[in-house]
Parts: structure tokens; C-alpha cells; sequence
């Protein structure tokens, strides 16, 4: 199958809120401070609880469906997270999909292609470098962007759907839903409905605690 055909890129609109959702789970800087009224507390209770997480590996396993698609394609992937926000998102082995944020500068990588940085001078793209930066990543943006519902909600586990509030939005993107672990406050996994009936599944493996992560990690290259 060709590069740029395969199954498992991801849309660049798909990227931005994937890159929305990493922050929330990664950021130190999340306003918790007069929180909208629609936010949930369960929710509330999970980001303010991601500061006191270390830095930390976690591997997951990524499903698609597509409706062109007979059976799912799944593949692993790996994403390093620092406590000060920096990461490393890769999708694939060999990496078919990279997303590195160094605290200051974005990059993208898919198979077939060259490294990206985001552009500066792009609106779109200043807007993505807000939130990655966490100068935009409030609470108030987060409800700005999406109706939060709760769809289950026990001691040890809650579901909490996102749905995008702008129209043009919900063309391409339908709903994002969220599993939580309301204790160890750790995501344990993800679903992203598109517009086009392509369903993203990503499911985490126990976290692990990384005394050092190696430099290379957050730089826009291959890990070799």
C-alpha cells in the first residue's frame, strides 16, 4: 500500500485535536481556577490531578475503522510525556506517524514525508502552537470547543464524550470520547468519530515512570 494512502495517517485535522487532547493530558499549566459551569467535576478532578504525574512512557495499541475497509487495521505506537508539557507521540513500527513538541517549537512527521514545523505566521497553525504552548489550554477553551457529557462515571473509571460545538467542525470531526482513571488520574483510552464514519481507537498500557528520558526523544528525528 502506498505511503500516503495507508490506513493509519492521520488527517492533519485529526492531528490538530489529538494535539489538544495530549496537552490536556500533559500540561502543568491548566487553568482549574473558576472553571466553566459545564464542565464536569469528574473532569475537572482528572486535569487537576495531571500536574502531580512524573514523566512517563506509555505504549497504546491504535485501531481504525474505516467504512472502505473491511476489517480494522491496528497497529502500537508509543508516547513519552514530561511534566513540563514536552512529548513525543509515535504511531508505528517502523513510525508511520511523529508529533514531537520541545516546550517551544512543533513538529510532524508521516511515513513517506519530511519533517514539518508548524508555521508561525499561519493562523491555523498559530492557534495549534497556543494550545501545544499552553497559552490557550484554559478550561475555558476547552468548553468553548466542546459540549463535555459524562457517560459513566464509577470510582475507578470514567467515560466523558466531547462534541465539538462549531458546525464546520462537526462536518469532519463528530465526537471524542475520553476514558479516564479518576484515581491514578492516567488516561486509559481515546475514540475519535469523524465525519467521514472512520472511528480512531487508541487504548493505553500502564504508564511507566522514566527517571530520564533521552534527548533525542524531543527532537525531530528517527529514535534509533
Amino acid at each position: 500500500m502506498p505511503a500516503s494512502k495507508s490506513p493509519l495517517l492521520f488527517p492533519v485535522t485529526t492531528v490538530r485535536y489529538l494535539a489538544l487532547l495530549l496537552l490536556l493530558a500533559a500540561t502543568t499549566r491548566v487553568v482549574v481556577l473558576a472553571a466553566p459551569a459545564d464542565l464536569p467535576p469528574v473532569l475537572l478532578d482528572w486535569i487537576a490531578g495531571q500536574p502531580t504525574l512524573p514523566d512517563l512512557k506509555v505504549d497504546f495499541t491504535m485501531t481504525r475503522k474505516l467504512p472502505a475497509l473491511k476489517e480494522p487495521v491496528t497497529t502500537t505506537g508509543s508516547m513519552w510525556r514530561l511534566r513540563d508539557g514536552r512529548f513525543r507521540w509515535q504511531v508505528g513500527e517502523p513510525p508511520m506517524n511523529i508529533l514531537v513538541f520541545d516546550g517551544t517549537t512543533a513538529h510532524s512527521w508521516e511515513e513517506g514525508s519530511e519533517w514539518k514545523e508548524l508555521d508561525g505566521e499561519s493562523r491555523k497553525a498559530r492557534s495549534w502552537m497556543d494550545l501545544l504552548s499552553g497559552q490557550a489550554a484554559t478550561l475555558g477553551e476547552l468548553d468553548r470547543r466542546f459540549t463535555v457529557r459524562v457517560l459513566e462515571s464509577t470510582p475507578g473509571s470514567a467515560t466523558v464524550a466531547l462534541d465539538p460545538r462549531a458546525a464546520m467542525t462537526r462536518k469532519y470531526l463528530r465526537e471524542i470520547r475520553l476514558q479516564l482513571d479518576p484515581q491514578s488520574h492516567h488516561l486509559k483510552s481515546l475514540m475519535i468519530f469523524q465525519g467521514n464514519d472512520t472511528e480512531i481507537g487508541i487504548r493505553f498500557e500502564e504508564p511507566v515512570e522514566m527517571a530520564s528520558i533521552h534527548p533525542d526523544v524531543l527532537k525531530p528525528m528517527m529514535l534509533q
